[in-house]
């Protein structure tokens, strides 16, 4: 009887373990459903407005406003900054930062590109005189040259680098490059140019017209500024560079996106030049005439071509021209897969998080380190 009765509370407690079990299944299963996303919210994409928008929520506290009044304002109040430098690639509104930071320190014998292979002292600017300028502005063109940037400046020191984007950037870059250095003089016949690459005028409208297989390799070298960009500025190891020196950087660097060059001067006028702060923004390079340059098209056997609708003065009529700006304007999405214009290019991903943090700045301006490095 007492056997009995001990099978039967086991029994009794087994089942009430099971019940106990079971019930804290169901319960666990319920708070998964509640939380796992279903197969349809998997599917639907994320809108770029919402990317945008959670960016800018988890970086608000590190943007800077340009604006008088706005953070960098208040921060160059504070007179701690006795240098500034701005440091950009190629096609960033650089001309137009040294032609500002020239009149604004009221120094114009800064030699060009200041920053490239520390040049100050190659130069002999450093001991030009008594008195260094406050404010310089200078290209870089490796990642070296940002990278001794950040590693020796000091803490009294604001370094602002100009960012732009790279296939905007190498779009810029190759226009200018043609047009300024390819078909240097615009006059008629065949010509060579200063990087002794021959051009051939096609058009009457076009004073300058490139072959479209020598406008491809010019890009594949990355001929002057073509290859000054992020890809070679913005590496590993000027990431790590960053990092290793935050303990004096938090204050100290500043990203700005390149179409805020006007806001930056403005900011910066009221501090370094005040009696020039009512002056007009310094757009150097962009509004500069524009030469008209045309590609002459190759087919895919290497052949011509035809056309009969180019008003040719030679014996080309065959030959399809086409605009410069018309053959970036079609290529631009692939040239530098094409092309491999990022050969030498490391740590994309931390680029592309500096630039999503950026551009969901409201001035497009921020401090180190809204991103991560």
């Amino acid at each position: 009887m007492v056997a009995v009765t001990i099978d039967v509370t086991l029994s009794t407690v087994l089942c009430f373990v099971l019940i106990i079990i079971s019930w804290h299944q169901i319960l666990f299963s319920t708070k998964m459903l509640a939380v796992t996303p279903t197969h349809q919210e998997l599917l639907q994409p994320q809108t770029y407005a919402q990317t945008q928008t959670q960016t800018a929520q988890t970086t608000q506290n590190k943007c800077l406003g340009l604006g008088i009044g706005g953070e960098l304002d208040r921060l160059l109040s504070q007179h701690q900054h006795k240098l500034v430098i701005l440091a950009m690639p190629a096609k960033a509104a650089g001309s137009s930062m040294k032609t500002f930071a020239a009149r604004c320190s009221g120094n114009h014998n800064v030699p060009e590109h200041l920053l490239y292979r520390n040049r100050i002292v190659e130069s002999g600017f450093l001991t030009l005189q008594q008195e260094f300028p406050s404010l310089i502005a200078s290209h870089v063109s490796s990642d070296r040259d940002l990278q001794t940037l950040i590693r020796h400046a000091s803490r009294n020191t604001l370094v602002v680098y100009v960012h732009r984007e790279e296939t905007s950037r190498i779009v810029s870059a190759i226009n200018h490059v043609i047009e300024a250095r390819v078909c240097p003089n615009g006059k008629g016949g065949t010509t060579t140019s200063s990087a002794g690459i021959p051009t051939n005028t096609m058009r009457k409208d076009i004073p300058c017209t490139v072959r479209e297989d020598v406008l491809v390799d010019v890009i594949q070298r990355g001929t002057n500024e073509i290859g000054l960009g992020a890809p070679q500025i913005l590496t590993c190891g000027t990431y790590d560079a960053i990092r290793d020196n935050a303990s004096v950087l938090p204050r100290n660097l500043l990203f700005v996106d390149y179409k805020q060059a006007s806001k930056l001067q403005a900011v910066l006028a009221k501090h370094y030049c005040p009696e020039q702060s009512d002056e007009e923004a310094i757009f150097h390079n962009a509004l500069s005439s524009k030469r008209p340059v045309g590609v002459a098209l190759t087919g895919s056997t290497g052949g011509t071509i035809t056309s009969g609708d180019n008003d040719n003065d030679n014996d080309n009529g065959n030959t399809t021209v086409v605009s410069l700006e018309a053959w970036l304007d079609a290529k631009k999405d692939i040239l530098e897969y094409a092309l491999k214009t990022k050969q030498t290019a490391s740590c994309q991903t931390k680029t592309r998080n500096m630039e999503e943090a950026l551009l969901a700045c409201p001035d497009e301006a921020l401090h180190y380190p809204t991103f991560s490095v």
